[in-house]
């Protein structure tokens, strides 16, 4: 997210390779660094890649009303999470190259050209993400990601863009009580929102509805380094 006070904007452009994720829960608690690759299909146990466009940082900061005591420099763009991860070939490369080589090969595939939206999301492009969500729809008006996609474009824009971003996922998930990606990146975005509660809530939704696949397996690693950070805050 850009170099403005957190009351301007919600989103910048920090590395693509960094997300710093404030959960707020009213407790100072230590940094946990996680890699969402780990988990959205770099699970050694599949023999897969892990995607190295899409490591989280989370920490939680200050009581409530004093969320960030800086700038938002650390954060990049509000991006998707997508259900699955990218392949592996793509799935070491940096988020620019990922967006450019979904390029050419989508063609009119709506899950790849969502991998595409959300690379470039991440890239810091969000007028590309706009333009590969909205082909996604074309292709498939059903595809609740490139829905989700396009909630979090806007979301990254401005702050009232989060606020109606937080808003339409709550209608997803009410729509859509058992899909993850919309409960994973409902969380997501109330991360943004430095609303602690709604995401950890929104987390334990998402490992609940299938603990075993990707986004389960995330969301169950969120909860506990979470859960970790907490305990050892209590006793510090």
């Amino acid at each position: 997210m850009s170099t403005t006070e957190p009351t301007n904007t919600p989103t910048g452009r920090a590395r693509p390779t960094v997300i710093a994720v404030v959960v707020v829960v009213g407790l100072v608690l230590a940094a946990i660094v996680i890699g969402v690759g780990a988990t959205l299909g770099g699970d050694p146990s599949d023999g897969s890649a892990v995607d190295k466009a899409q490591p989280i940082v989370v920490g939680v900061v200050v009581p409530p009303g004093q969320e960030l005591t800086g700038g938002t420099s650390s954060l990049p763009p509000l991006a998707l999470i997508t259900a699955t991860a990218a392949p592996r070939a793509i799935a070491g490369l940096p988020a620019a190259q990922q967006a450019a080589r979904y390029a050419a090969m989508a063609g009119n595939d709506p899950s790849l050209l969502v991998k595409m939206g959300a690379a470039y999301q991440r890239a810091g492009d969000p007028d590309a993400a706009a333009a590969a969500y909205n082909k996604a729809l074309a292709a498939d008006p059903n595809s609740l990601e490139a829905k989700i996609g396009l909630a979090l474009v806007d979301g990254s824009r401005s702050d009232a863009g989060l606020q109606a971003a937080g808003q339409k996922l709550a209608v997803f998930t009410s729509e859509y009580p058992n899909s993850q990606v919309a409960w994973f990146n409902r969380g997501w975005v109330d991360a943004y929102l430095r609303d602690g509660n709604g995401s950890i809530a929104a987390w334990e939704r998402t490992a609940a509805i299938d603990p075993a696949t990707s986004l389960g397996k995330t969301a169950t690693g969120l909860l506990a380094r979470i859960a970790r950070a907490q305990k050892a805050a209590k006793k510090g």
